[in-house]
């Protein structure tokens, strides 16, 4: 997510020989980025999306576009961020993995998301390896969000009448603690917008200018 930034990691071998392991050029766009280290994503991935999913946060980055076969069997091309800082965010990975499961069953979306939230917002001291992350209003946030992802995948609720797994991800339980703060009831009669768009400015907190 670092597109200002050249990265280029090498491997040495017994011989001395440098071998490029990978390699990006600190001036392109994050979809190059993503297909410049992973070369299959090219044709997977949409452009760039960014969605409003409450006031003052944003989610954007890169996701598998909405059809057929344009996932992966494993989740190993999905990677999240809140202000560029990577994070585990399992709430949002499941729903977004029901969601796709509607447009390419047997399959799992290839996903580069940064969530632009304020510091205040979230607490990333959890665990030492600062992965864990406790997000303020997380059941709003995801709330909001269920709506711009179904959205961009043309997905009704409908579709998911009987499916208990993803109606216990939809029920944001937070009694295991992934949230902190206020869990605010969803809002009704509102809707969020969903965007594929040239990236918007970021500063160097990764919020947005």
């Amino acid at each position: 997510v670092q597109e200002d930034i050249r990265f280029h990691c090498t491997h040495t071998t017994g011989k001395g020989e440098a071998k490029t392991v990978l390699s990006t050029n600190g001036r392109t766009s994050l979809k190059d980025n993503v297909t410049l280290i992973f070369k299959d994503t090219r044709n997977r991935i949409a452009d760039y999306v960014y969605f409003d999913a409450e006031r003052n946060i944003r989610i954007t980055g890169i996701l598998s576009k909405p059809q057929p076969k344009s996932g992966r069997t494993q989740t190993d091309r999905q990677f999240w961020y809140i202000n560029r800082r990577p994070v585990d965010l399992p709430k949002f990975s499941r729903l977004l993995n029901e969601c796709f499961r509607r447009v390419s069953p047997h399959q799992y979306p290839i996903a580069v998301l940064n969530i632009s939230l304020q510091g205040s917002h979230y607490d990333v001291n959890v665990t030492p390896d600062k992965r864990k992350v406790f997000v303020d209003d997380e059941a709003k946030i995801l709330t909001a969000w269920k709506e711009d992802i179904m959205n961009f995948y043309n997905v009704e609720e409908t579709m998911f009448e009987g499916n208990t797994d993803f109606q216990t991800t939809l029920s944001f339980d937070l009694s295991d603690g992934a949230s902190m703060g206020r869990a605010s009831p969803p809002r009704r009669g509102e809707s969020s917008d969903v965007f594929v768009s040239p990236s918007p400015a970021l500063d160097s907190t990764g919020s947005f200018s």
